[in-house]
């Protein structure tokens, strides 16, 4: 739904990265770009990073509001 690659979220470009070096599939014609597995398992966990913070700072206020209205009175 992006037209602009400029406007691709973090997971979008990264899924288009490497897609288009060949570390995902190996064949021949593919980018120069010298981004091998562990570059993009970096890349991955760079771009898992914000999310996964988020999840941890927020995770006691999740809890607590899922056991609200768990309780019977």
């Amino acid at each position: 739904m992006l037209a602009d690659d400029r406007t691709f979220t973090l997971q979008i470009g990264l899924k288009n990265l490497l897609e288009s070096t060949g570390v995902i599939n190996v064949s021949p014609g593919q980018s120069t770009l010298p981004i091998h597995a562990p570059e993009a398992a970096l890349a991955g966990l760079i771009t898992v990073g914000p999310i996964l913070l988020v999840f941890l700072f927020a995770q006691s206020f999740l809890t607590s509001g899922q056991l609200a209205d768990a309780e019977k009175g």
